[in-house]
């Protein structure tokens, strides 16, 4: 240990005789601090930002530089300097930048001057997006997320202090982190390393900061923002903007810059609001400051998340990249005010790199396993943008609490004080931990799961789950759980449980063990139970048809190669008929309900005889365009630009007293294709068949999602159909379904007066199924999703019609999104 503390000092004082430091704040006309200022050595990028106060630090080696100065609307100032071994300190105060409208007369019904200048750029947009086919550069990223104001209880729980984060005025930093990062890109592939990393309260951690999430690059068409988000100079952008040449000015370097207004014509189009600056003949972006409003980002927790971008020469005469960009945001929700700054500096361009063949594959970032490591003196030493006052007391808090929380006496204590059981406890759950095994675990409370249906009647469950981590990054571990359900009309109790052992937690690779008795629907997918439940109570209709089962199944799930996913599994099952045991309802109870046969409502007898059933199942899963992630404790997919496919096989037989006998075949194909600002469509197509059949029940028999209940908690119809009854298609033969949706997202009607105030997507759909013999059945719908208040949206709205047999049938839809 001393000898590595020793090297360490020794490298940092080489490093302090070689380079000088240059510091000082950087403030407006008024004096007061500009932040993300962008500080370089003209002509290079190499160089730093100003940080929330205004200052800034810059290390560099001696001798005579120029030093730019450069902020979003105001003038750039450079300084010619001599830097020795010792520091300096350099304050600068910049003034707003004067521009100069030009001198001629425009009449009332004349173009503005930007439009010019505007459509000059539009032409240019590919070629600038093209024109560096391949580079490399490195990174810095600083995210900061701040809690503005906190209240003390939500929905009568107890806040705190969010472990140590809030201060007495309900305020503090929540997220605080530094990356650099190595940034490769070429052409469309762009890949990221992550070589240092730093957590404000974790230093075990890995920074969730992306280089690759802050290159938003306006020479898109389209910025991927939740919604597809126009550029001020995409090929259509005249049609979701206004301009307004505010003026122009000459840089340090005789270039004319003309200052344009960017001004939405629509306020819930996806547009941006704001300033551009483009530089005159060559029709670049020198830099961007541009917002969006949750109402035109359609993400309404969010009340303005902008964009800050400075761009800066990298070669003779047009090649320009950014040196800063800076997104920040301000949010609300429930008397919580959060604000958050993610900033980015470039530096150390390469324009002409050696990639290696097979560098670009499908692992888009990469963070490194010693990236965490990195010390306090090398981020003070490395880090371009310098911390806050507050951020510097944000670390060592932290890391105090840190090393405190790690100490067993102080977990076991925590834990004796977190497992203590209170009123509370009955009313919800109990929860018990053992911080230092990272164990935990929760047994609900029955109040949490009351139901009802007419086979159990009303009915309630006590459950018990745990989490055995195998690391304190809880990526992997064993976990468990078990359930004990009563019936009160029926009488009767049934206990299932499962555990699922995970030893990695980088791929997918686990075991699954279940077993018990449990009252499972026909089609498990069929209804969801609250619907039911309402249904019943309310207008005494009966959807959810049971049977019970007594079974053990154990399964296994791993990924051979990324995005290859391989799942087996064994089931050995002893099925019983349930019948109807209570009339209760709320309403109607002089009607009886229909009985819990899904062939036959009216029958009164067992819809099936007593019967085992040995059943394998084999899945084969391809995610053919799914990117990754890979850090040290987890791998996780960032983007998806291919169709999952799915291939399954089923089988069950007569073996080991089992009485059941068939084989099925299937598939699947399905994909979200985004269509810019015109929003997403999905499309699914499924089909399978049947083959020696000797026996087959009907519960293994394919049955197809659906909507049938007017109301129900489901927003999803991308593979559902809306009107087919529950069963009435159910096959043991050839099927095959298609079912295809899109969502506008806003692009329709975001240009219909009053609807373009309410922030509602317009979406229509298209459904087919052939089943078996059956008659060809086919759907359309059309509706309204996002339907709410606020950033309260629950609510879609759907009307949707129907043909089968020359027969055409209507309904209406609602889905209210609260699982």
């Amino acid at each position: 240990m001393r000898r590595k503390g020793l090297w360490g000092i020794g490298l940092w004082l080489m490093y302090a005789c070689l380079f000088g430091q240059i510091t000082g704040t950087v403030s407006d006309e008024t004096g007061a601090p500009l932040p993300y200022v962008s500080i370089y050595l003209k002509g290079t990028t190499t160089g730093t930002t100003t940080n929330l106060d205004g200052n800034y630090e810059l290390r560099i080696a001696p001798g005579q530089y120029t030093i730019a100065y450069q902020y979003v609307g105001y003038t750039l100032v450079e300084k010619d300097i001599e830097i020795g071994d010792q520091p300096l300190r350099m304050d600068v105060q910049l003034t707003p930048q004067a521009t100069l409208l030009n001198e001629i007369v425009i009449a009332a019904d004349a173009e503005d001057p930007a439009y010019r200048v505007i459509r000059e750029a539009i032409k240019k947009r590919t070629y600038y997006r093209d024109l560096i086919d391949t580079y490399t550069c490195k990174v810095y990223v600083k995210g900061n997320t701040k809690l503005t104001d906190a209240p003390e209880k939500i929905f009568g729980q107890d806040v705190g202090d969010l472990e140590g984060a809030l201060d007495s005025n309900r305020q503090g930093i929540i997220y605080l982190s530094e990356s650099i990062s190595d940034l490769y890109v070429q052409r469309s592939d762009v890949k990221e390393v992550i070589t240092s990393s730093k957590i404000s309260g974790d230093d075990g951690g890995y920074s969730w900061n992306s280089a690759r999430d802050m290159g938003f690059s306006f020479y898109e068409n389209n910025i991927d923002l939740q919604r597809q988000m126009v550029s001020p100079i995409a090929n259509n952008a005249l049609s979701y903007y206004r301009y307004e040449l505010v003026g122009t000015y000459y840089d340090n370097e005789n270039r004319l810059i003309n200052k344009i207004k960017v001004i939405p014509k629509r306020k819930s189009d996806p547009t941006f609001f704001g300033t551009v600056y483009i530089v005159e003949d060559l029709w670049n972006l020198q830099s961007t400051d541009l917002a969006a409003t949750g109402q035109s980002l359609q993400v309404y927790l969010i009340d303005t998340l902008h964009f800050r971008q400075v761009n800066v020469p990298l070669k003779e005469p047009d090649v320009w990249g950014s040196f800063n960009n800076t997104i920040e945001f301000s949010a609300g929700m429930f008397g919580f005010d959060v604000k958050g700054v993610f900033s980015a500096v470039y530096s150390d361009y390469d324009l002409e790199p050696t990639i290696p063949d097979g560098f670009f594959n499908r692992v888009v970032l990469e963070v490194l396993d010693d990236s965490n490591e990195r010390d306090t003196a090398f981020w003070n030493e490395i880090r371009p943008i310098p911390l806050t006052s507050e951020e510097s007391v944000d670390y060592i808090k932290k890391d105090s609490i840190q090393l405190a929380r790690k100490d067993p006496i102080y977990m076991d204590s925590m834990d004796r004080v977190d497992n203590k059981f209170g009123l509370g406890d009955v009313l919800s759950s109990y929860s018990y931990r053992k911080r230092s095994k990272q164990l935990y675990a929760q047994l609900s409370s029955p109040l949490n799961h009351i139901s009802f249906n007419s086979v159990q009647g009303w009915n309630s469950a006590v459950e018990f789950n745990f989490q055995r981590y195998a690391n304190d990054r809880e990526t992997h571990g064993v976990y468990g759980g078990a359930k004990v359900e009563y019936g009160f009309s029926e009488q009767r109790a049934r206990a299932d449980g499962f555990l699922r052992i995970d030893p990695s937690g980088k791929t997918w690779n686990y075991w699954d063990i279940r077993g018990g008795s449990r009252i499972r629907q026909f089609d498990p997918d069929a209804i969801e139970l609250s619907s039911n439940m309402f249904y019943s109570l309310f207008l005494k209709d009966n959807f959810a048809l049971f049977y019970d089962e007594t079974f053990v199944q154990v399964a296994h799930l791993f990924e051979p190669t990324p995005g290859i996913f391989m799942r087996g599994e064994v089931s050995y099952s002893d099925r019983s008929p349930l019948s109807n045991t209570t009339n209760y309802s709320f309403f109607k109870r002089d009607e009886d309900y229909e009985s819990n046969d899904p062939l036959f409502p009216n029958n009164d007898g067992p819809s099936f005889e007593d019967h085992q059933a040995l059943t394998i199942q084999a899945d084969l899963i391809f995610l053919l365009g799914l990117k990754f992630a890979v850090r040290p404790d987890i791998r996780y997919g960032v983007e998806n630009n291919g169709p999952r496919i799915a291939l399954s096989y089923t089988g069950s037989y007569n073996w080991l007293g089992g009485d059941l006998s068939y084989h099925k075949l299937a598939g699947t194909i399905s994909d979200t294709w985004e269509i810019g600002v015109g929003g997403e469509l999905d499309w699914y197509l499924n089909g399978g068949t049947f083959f020696d059949v000797d026996r087959i029940e009907f519960m293994d028999v394919r049955h197809f999602n659906t909507v049938q209940t007017g109301v129900s908690t489901i927003t999803d119809y991308s593979q559902r159909f809306l009107l087919l009854p529950f069963y009435e298609f159910s096959t043991a033969d050839t099927y095959v379904q298609a079912h295809l949706q899109h969502n506008f997202n806003g692009w329709i009607l975001d240009k219909v007066p009053l609807f373009n105030e309410l922030g509602w997507n317009l979406v229509a759909g298209a459904k087919y199924l052939k089943s078996g013999d059956l008659s060809d059945y086919a759907e359309f719908h059309v509706g309204v999703d996002n339907v709410g208040f606020s950033f309260i949206r629950l609510l879609r709205v759907d009307v949707a019609t129907s043909f089968y047999e020359g027969q055409q049938s209507w309904g209406v839809r609602v889905g209210i999104g609260i699982d």
